[in-house]
Parts: structure tokens; C-alpha cells; sequence
């Protein structure tokens, strides 16, 4: 409910996130990543939260068909040395 709890510690959150729940997952309850998105929008507005829920489940191909969006958001923070 507190230091291990992501929602409850929502304003110390400082990096950009790509969150993709799988609408039809049934081990993970789509509420707790929207409640998750909420409070990051709520507490930090600057840091750009992705949230994208298309209908899948939880499982490999759901996650593969998500790699090139993840990877193409995380490309725009890289910094070459």
C-alpha cells in the first residue's frame, strides 16, 4: 500500500512510461494500469505517460506486437555517447 505500491508513489515518478494492458487480460485487471496512468497524469503532467490498451490478452504475442511501439517511444529518450 505504500513503498512498494507504484500508484501510492505516482509523484516521485520522473521517467517517460509506456504502459500497453491488454483490455481482454485476465491476469492482470485493466483498472489497475488505468488507476496507475491516473495518478501519474494527476501527480507529474511533464513526464509523457503512454497508455495503450488494444484488445489482447497476456501473453507472448500480445507482448511481440507491442516491441516495435515500445522500442520506437524509448528511441526518442536515447542518448548517444
Amino acid at each position: 500500500r505504500t513503498v512498494d505500491n507504484p500508484r501510492a508513489r505516482a509523484a516521485e515518478w520522473t521517467l517517460p512510461l509506456y504502459l500497453a494492458p491488454g483490455s481482454q487480460d485476465r491476469i492482470v485487471p485493466l483498472f489497475h494500469t488505468q488507476r496507475f496512468y491516473e495518478s501519474l497524469r494527476a501527480a507529474r503532467p511533464e513526464v509523457e505517460v503512454v497508455l495503450h490498451t488494444p484488445a489482447a490478452g497476456h501473453d507472448y504475442p500480445f507482448w511481440s506486437s507491442q516491441m516495435t511501439d515500445v522500442l520506437n517511444f524509448f528511441d526518442r529518450y536515447r542518448r548517444d555517447p
